[in-house]
C-alpha cells in the first residue's frame, strides 16, 4: 500500500475517516494519495518546465497503467471496483494541467465553473462513488 498522505496532509479528514468502513477508508485514502500526488507536482517549487515534465510523466504512467507506481495501481483498482468513469479522472488531469501555465487567467464565470469542476468536482464525484452516493441532487454539488 502507498504512503498514507491522508494522515500527513489532511488531518481533519483523517480524523473523520475513523467513521468510515475499513474498505471505504482504504479507497478514500488511495484516492487522496492520487489527487495529492497530482497537486504536489503542480505546487512544487521547481521550474515550470520541470513541473510540466513531471506531470506528463505521471499522466503517461497512469494511462499506461504503470503498476510499479503503487499510487497509480491503487487508483486503477478504485476505478475498476467503483466503476468510475476515466473521463472524470482525465477531467481532473485537465484541471491540474491548467495550473501549469505561466499565468492562469479565468475571465468568465463559465471558465470558473469548468475549472472548479475539474479540480474539485471530479474529486467529489469519485468520492461519491466510493461512498455509494446515489442521490442525483447530492452529486450535482
Amino acid at each position: 500500500m502507498s504512503p498514507n498522505l491522508l494522515e500527513k496532509h489532511a488531518k481533519s479528514f483523517y480524523w473523520a475517516s475513523f467513521f468510515l468502513p475499513k474498505e471505504a477508508l482504504k479507497k478514500c485514502s488511495s484516492l487522496y494519495n492520487f489527487c495529492r500526488t497530482l497537486d504536489d507536482i503542480v505546487d512544487d517549487n521547481k521550474a515550470l518546465e520541470v513541473k510540466r515534465e513531471n506531470f506528463l510523466k505521471f499522466k503517461k504512467e497512469f494511462i499506461n497503467k504503470d503498476f510499479k507506481n503503487s499510487i497509480i495501481k491503487e487508483m486503477w483498482l478504485i476505478i475498476d471496483s467503483e466503476n468510475i468513469s476515466t473521463k472524470i479522472v482525465f477531467d481532473l488531469f485537465d484541471g491540474v494541467e491548467t495550473d501549469l501555465k505561466e499565468k492562469v487567467e479565468i475571465n468568465k464565470k463559465k471558465d470558473l465553473f469548468i475549472y472548479s469542476y475539474r479540480v474539485a468536482g471530479t474529486v467529489g464525484l469519485m468520492m461519491s462513488k466510493i461512498l455509494k452516493v446515489k442521490n442525483k441532487e447530492a452529486l450535482k454539488g
